[in-house]
């Protein structure tokens, strides 16, 4: 086991530290910071530095992954956040993450669809055993149909009867994905409306209505396309 030490070299590890190379971590209220890695106490000067353990295997840093699954199953270093999943569950039914860009918030969504989902039944000592959650369980977990929205997938691009096209196409397509993961659970079928995808969503909530489970909603991005269309027409005027 050995200590190592970091502080922010503010991008100038390969001029000021040449034998040290940066590590592009994230700062929790600085965003992205560059750090270096010694095996040194650091300066006084570096106020915002930090040590901890490691031990001789390689870290793998998940930059750019927001997949709890392929985080767990394939070893990247995860920050446990499970614990607030008690928290969740105790604020209400509809909950709403007000958090800037890059806070982690589809990863969060990602854990939970992972937590809830009752296809995932047979898999969650192998994602959960090992984090906070794991010891403690709530008597939720895998027991919920999970579907997920990412509006970050709508194309905000034409005049908004194309838009809104986009919309109901991702949703459809959001159903159709649904369908396929718990097809052997739902006991009736569920109709796709390829111009109403609010049918299509409420025939799939009348399927799950007819099992012991409820449905988990997740949507991502929520806000996405709705910014980009106004940044857009701002931008004509």
């Amino acid at each position: 086991m050995t200590t190592l030490y970091a502080w922010n070299t503010a991008r100038a590890g390969s001029i000021a530290y040449p034998s040290v190379r940066e590590a592009r971590l994230f700062h929790p209220t600085r965003g992205r910071q560059f750090f270096g890695l010694f095996d040194t106490p650091p300066p006084p000067t570096k106020r915002y530095a930090f040590h901890f353990q490691h031990r001789a295997q390689k870290m793998k840093l998940p930059y750019g992954i927001a997949d709890f699954h392929k985080l767990i199953v394939q070893g990247y270093f995860y920050a446990d956040r499970t614990d607030r999943i008690v928290s969740l569950e105790q604020a209400g039914d509809h909950l709403l993450f007000l958090r800037p860009r890059r806070f982690g918030k589809s990863l969060v969504l990602s854990m939970l669809e992972n937590y809830y989902n009752v296809a995932k039944t047979d898999e969650f000592e192998r994602l959960f055993g090992h984090l906070k959650i794991g010891q403690a369980p709530t008597p939720k977990h895998n027991q919920y149909f999970v579907m997920r929205w990412d509006f970050s997938a709508v194309m905000t691009h034409g005049d908004t009867e194309a838009i809104a096209r986009a919309l109901h196409d991702h949703i459809n397509a959001c159903v159709r994905s649904f369908i396929t993961r718990y097809h052997d659970t739902l006991p009736q079928m569920i109709e796709i409306h390829p111009g109403n995808a609010l049918s299509s969503f409420q025939s799939a909530v009348d399927a799950v209505s007819r099992t012991p489970y409820k449905l988990y909603l997740l949507i991502d991005e929520y806000d996405n396309f709705a910014n980009e269309v106004m940044a857009a027409q701002l931008g004509k005027k």
